[in-house]
């Protein structure tokens, strides 16, 4: 499973459109079930997406006005993913687990197009990553866990614009890391 979350500007609109193209033709190759694209400003989707053209117009369509944040599409969407990895972890401690087990959760990589300035409900004058620190560190904790491969998951964080708070906010997340000493 390929996903693309998207926060647009109206200043990179056409980079954005030309990128989500572009990834889109390229990840599309990658999974057969399709491209996932989701926005942080509005409930549009398009889910296993075979054709990267039909990602930019729901690019074209789609209204961005309103509040940006990961907290409501993109933490949950890690969240689960995490949730699947636990469960599988769990089921590997029981009797038998070879005969009845779930499958291993698939391989995930996913694009944040973003100008990292996000609307935070209780930390808004700070430029970390708040409320997607603790959801990245539990993810990687629990690929640690289950003794996944560190290509397991993929978070690339690509960044538009150069907002000061924005790119504070990117870094901090990128660096999270080193920062917080994981194993992966």
């Amino acid at each position: 499973m390929w996903a693309e979350y998207l926060k647009d500007t109206n200043t990179s609109r056409p980079n954005v459109r030309s990128l989500v193209k572009l990834l889109g033709w390229l990840t599309k190759k990658q999974d057969p079930d399709g491209v996932d694209l989701h926005f942080f400003i509005s409930a549009n989707e398009k889910t296993k997406c075979k054709e990267s053209s039909a990602l930019v117009e729901l690019l074209r369509a789609t209204d961005f006005g309103g509040t940006s944040s990961p907290s409501t599409s993109l933490k949950p969407f890690l969240e689960d993913y995490r949730d699947s990895i636990l469960a599988y972890k769990k089921d590997l401690g029981k009797k038998g687990f070879k005969f009845f087990s779930k499958k291993k959760p698939r391989r995930l990589s996913v694009y944040v197009l973003t100008d990292g300035v996000w609307e935070s409900p209780d930390k808004s004058d700070m430029a970390d990553g708040e409320y997607l620190d603790h959801t990245i560190i539990t993810l990687v904790e629990a690929l640690v866990a289950v003794d996944f491969e560190r290509d397991q998951i993929g978070i690339h964080f690509i960044s538009f614009g150069n907002h000061e708070f924005g790119q504070k906010r990117l870094k901090h997340l990128d660096r999270l890391n080193k920062t917080n000493k994981l194993a992966l």
